[in-house]
């Protein structure tokens, strides 16, 4: 054994007994504390029962003989109570303070206060009350009880005064008996308690301690072979129960280890398992993001193409008016697809839940318009009635995201109508009263699109959301890739709203979201500029070489832009744009990113090495818009980022930003274009001056949104109406309320 170990149990024995002796001195302590009370109560009760009993004995024994004046008995008395122990003097005082008889002296007719002049005011007390009295006070310098006991008071003759009885005692004797006897029961008390501590380190060696150092020595043996072994001998108690723990722990313990051994074999073996699962994935991964680049590439492409000619063709001089609404729909048609193929083919967005927002002014009832046709048709070819219902307080445009909550919009309309094949769709917009927004420059909108459809099982409602969930026949979601609520939800989510959905199969559902958007009210005033067609620019004509390796990239922007003026020359890859570049010295450079041979970036770094490239703007133009491509872009020495599909509007405005133009737009028609005559309107059938009412307050107050429903109620009021009504739209979506107003007022 150690010398730790023995030091251990030492020290559990030391404690043990250094506990007990400890309680049991407390108790002892307490015990004397508490005896030597008792022991001074009961030594101070006899000392006043003692005084009682010598004033009380002289007082009954002096009467008679103090009315008989035999003053030789009475001193006698005196004298003999005092030989009494601890009497220090007795005495007989009259009623007028006279000593009549005191032990120990001669008797001297003296004034008793005189003798003893501490005690002149309780003498003078008690004469006057007759009250027995007793006090403790010092008497001669030695602590002293005191006992008055006055006489009766008819025996002196007085009514206001009394004679008195007194006995004085000495307390310094009862104190050191009370000492004595204390003494006594503290060495009786110490040899006791002595004996007892003695005893009880027996009984816990044996009891105790020896069983804890077996069983001590048990448990350290077994710590080598996991194998305990109930050391003999114990008594049935809770050392021996702690014995039995011990074993059934290390039983316990033995099993545990054999059961960690086989799960880390396992573990072993899944973790081998998931690293091969782990490669896999990445190589996967790595196909698959090389994938969706290439996809990303080929799918804008197309795009590029469609909705770039889709735009120079809504700015040529030929198109028509009928051709502008066909191109519109293209347009948004292409857009909306492209917004489609974003999502789909930036899956991250979808994992990461993350979506970015990019809002910007525009007019909300020609969206809702807009995307309500895109709907419609689809509707009618159904059979389905599509019914729109925007509410008459809708602000006439707002700031927000159009593209998105355009994506959301015309997922939750197109589901409506692809799962509705009798019945209706009806499109809500509402502006919801809120008086906390009121200061604040927001709006609530309530969107709701309800159909009377086939409706949702209850137990698909809560999956309805997820990536890939789609809750339909398989026959209707062949039409769908299952992402589109998913997506939706989040883009009304980061909006700070959430779509709810109630359904009751076979019966229809309705999808609803209410979101917050921002009024812009200085709209009409800055989009009258924006409105009006640019038709070239002011100055010397500039030069722009555009490089990209498809052809029709290049020929979208050379459609764009000869039109206005400026000096086109292409490149079909880096070294030929490189050499282009040197050779005409263009004003700006538009450069794909992603080309064979030499890239865009690349070429933008070898310019930029030039002195005479170093100011030159250069616009990378790429089919993607993830925020590496922006940063690779910049960091080669690009003055600006352009994605494709080419929007002709944004590609202006860099245009204008880095070549500071100053644009010359085409002149708006004259009033006399924009107004109707009467031979025009001759085979118009107009509605009733009551009907016209609230679109004449709609013209004055420029609410083109009230216009064009008041316009949709009169083509549902009577058909006839229908050509007078189509010309109030087609009116209020140029924003021409003059000629609205001069329609109008012959009918009113």
């Amino acid at each position: 054994m150690n010398p730790q170990s023995k030091s251990s149990k030492n020290y559990l024995s030391r404690q043990l007994l250094t506990g007990f002796g400890i309680s049991l001195a407390t108790v002892g302590l307490t015990t004397l504390g508490l005896n030597y009370f008792l022991i001074q109560s009961k030594l101070e009760q006899e000392l006043q029962q003692r005084a009682q009993s010598i004033t009380q004995g002289v007082g009954f024994s002096t009467e008679g003989l103090i009315e008989l004046g035999n003053t030789s008995i009475i001193k006698r008395i005196v004298q003999n109570y005092a030989t009494l122990p601890s009497v220090v003097e007795v005495a007989i005082v009259s009623p007028n303070g006279q000593t009549l008889a005191r032990s120990g002296a001669e008797l001297q007719n003296l004034p008793y206060a005189s003798i003893h002049p501490e005690l002149a005011q309780v003498l003078e007390q008690a004469a006057q009350t007759g009250a027995e009295t007793s006090l403790r006070t010092t008497v001669d310098g030695k602590p002293a009880l005191v006992e008055i006991l006055p006489f009766s008071s008819t025996l002196f003759g007085t009514r206001d005064r009394r004679g008195m009885t007194i006995a004085i005692l000495d307390v310094e004797e009862m104190q050191l008996q009370a000492g004595q006897t204390f003494s006594a029961s503290t060495l009786t008390l110490i040899v006791g308690m002595s004996v007892i501590l003695a005893l009880m380190a027996v009984m816990i060696q044996r009891s105790i301690l020896q069983p804890l150092q077996r069983l001590n020595q048990a448990v350290t043996e077994s710590q080598s072979t996991d194998y305990f072994v109930m050391p003999s001998g114990l008594s049935d108690n809770e050392i021996q129960f702690l014995a039995q723990t011990i074993q059934d722990a290390v039983t316990a313990r033995v099993q545990a280890y054999q059961q960690i051994e086989q799960e880390i074999a396992q573990r072993k073996q899944i973790e081998a398992a998931l690293q091969l699962a782990a490669l896999a994935a990445e190589a996967a991964n790595h196909a698959k993001s090389e994938f969706l680049a290439n996809m990303n590439h080929e799918l804008r492409t197309p795009l590029n193409g469609i909705l770039g000619y889709a735009q120079i063709l809504q700015h040529d001089p030929a198109t028509t008016s009928k051709q502008h609404k066909g191109l519109e729909v293209i347009h948004q048609c292409g857009s909306h697809l492209l917004t489609l193929i974003n999502d789909i083919l930036d899956l991250s967005k979808l994992e990461a839940q993350k979506m970015d927002l990019y809002p910007q002014d525009f007019h909300l009832a020609n969206f809702l318009t807009t995307t309500v046709e895109m709907c419609r048709i689809k509707a009618e070819q159904k059979g389905v009635a599509f019914h729109y219902q925007p509410d008459r307080n809708l602000p006439t445009a707002i700031h927000a995201d159009d593209k998105r909550l355009r994506q959301v919009l015309l997922n939750l309309l197109s589901n409506a109508v692809k799962f509705t094949d009798f019945g209706s769709v009806t499109f809500t917009v509402e502006k919801v009263e809120n008086r906390q927004q009121e200061n604040t420059g927001f709006t609530r909108l309530h969107f709701q699109v309800e159909d009377t459809g086939i409706g949702i099982a209850p137990e698909k409602l809560a999956s309805i959301f997820l990536p890939f969930e789609q809750a339909g026949k398989r026959d209707r979601n062949s039409e769908g890739t299952g992402l589109g609520l998913a997506i939706g939800q989040q883009i009304v989510q980061v909006m700070g709203s959430t779509i709810q959905v109630k359904s009751i199969p076979n019966q229809g559902s309705t999808f609803w979201f209410e979101v917050d958007v921002a009024a812009a009210a200085d709209w009409l005033n800055q989009s009258e500029t924006a409105h009006q067609k640019i038709i070239g620019y002011q100055g010397e004509r500039r030069k722009i070489l555009v490089i990209d390796d498809r052809r029709e990239n290049r020929a979208v922007l050379r459609g764009m832009l000869q039109p206005l003026g400026f000096k086109l020359a292409e490149a079909d890859d880096g070294h030929t744009g490189l050499d282009t570049a040197l050779q005409m010295r263009p004003d700006l450079i538009i450069t794909d990113v992603m080309m064979s041979g030499m890239n865009g970036l690349e070429m933008t770094r070898r310019l930029r090495h030039l002195p005479d490239f170093a100011q030159t703007p250069i616009i990378a133009s790429a089919a993607s818009l993830s925020q590496v491509d922006v940063q690779d872009a910049i960091d080669a020495g690009c003055n600006g980022f352009f994605p494709k599909p080419i929007d002709f509007t944004g590609l202006l405005s860099e245009l204008q930003r880095h070549l500071e133009l100053q644009w010359i737009y085409q002149l708006a028609p004259q009033t006399v274009e924009s107004s109707v005559t009467a031979s025009q309107t001759a085979d118009w059938i107009v509605p009733p001056a009551t009907e016209l009412k609230a679109l004449y307050r709609a013209a004055q107050d420029g609410f083109m949104a009230d216009i064009q429903q008041e316009a949709d109620r009169l083509k549902q009021l009577d058909r006839q109406y229908v050509p007078f009504a189509n010309k109030m739209l087609e009116l209020s979506q140029r924003f021409d309320d003059e000629a609205i107003l001069n329609l109008l007022q012959p009918y009113l």
